[in-house]
């Protein structure tokens, strides 16, 4: 009998260890969002699968970025100090979750209304084809106006450095095979981000649902508030 108990008492504790390793492994720094630089490597807390945040942290700044709007006019990572703004990557010629995530973008400004406290940004992961008048049209489909929405493209190697490297979502050229059967010429993130006034990272989204966008409006209008003087 005793040995029974004592082996029952092991097995436990086993069990207890075995799940405890499993959850260390399963929330380790090792995961990666959305492809780029392992978090391990960034010394920043990866935020859920979906997107969803229950506070906001902080996932490191910025690089600094040189890239041109859909007015021509240059635009600096410096320029949008002090403002509060949303960012996604897509390209005018995607049909399948570009408009998806641009009309959720669209939705948001419409809910900020005419003083909105909060920028949009979006940077063309195609910058071959997204000249700054391609920009100025695809803006005009959205009713999106430079002051209150930035469509940004440039160099083609800043642009892949600044999803992977700087905002940590994954982009690649698809397969010319792959694409020859339908698949768009560039695959990329759907994940919207959060950024503060200092040009840091405050969370990360789901581009393509209702709820984790209205969760983005949410946290997004109160770190605007507490970055009012």
């Amino acid at each position: 009998m005793a040995n029974r108990k004592q082996y029952a008492l092991w097995a436990a504790l086993v069990a207890a260890l075995l799940g405890l390793t499993a959850a260390a492994l399963w929330h380790g720094p090792s995961r990666r969002l959305g492809g780029g630089t392992p978090a391990s490597e960034r010394g920043v807390v990866v935020p859920p699968a979906d997107g969803t945040l229950t506070g906001l942290n902080d996932y490191g700044a910025l690089p600094e970025f040189a890239l041109v709007s859909q007015t021509g006019d240059s635009v600096h990572l410096r320029d949008l100090r002090g403002q509060v703004w949303i960012a996604d990557f897509i390209f005018t010629h995607c049909a399948a979750t570009c408009p998806m995530m641009t009309a959720q973008l669209q939705r948001l400004r419409t809910a900020f209304g005419g003083a909105a406290p909060v920028r949009l940004v979006s940077f063309s992961v195609d910058p071959d084809r997204d000249t700054p008048q391609r920009l100025t049209d695809y803006a005009a489909e959205y009713g999106a106006t430079p002051d209150h929405w930035l469509f940004l493209t440039g160099d083609k190697r800043q642009l892949r450095r600044l999803s992977i490297d700087g905002f940590h979502l994954s982009v690649d050229d698809s397969a010319p095979e792959d694409v020859a059967k339908g698949a768009e010429s560039v695959l990329h993130s759907t994940r919207f981000t959060l950024v503060d006034g200092q040009g840091h990272i405050r969370g990360y989204y789901d581009g393509t649902t209702n709820e984790t966008v209205d969760q983005l409006g949410v946290d997004a209008r109160k770190l605007a508030a507490s970055s009012t003087p």
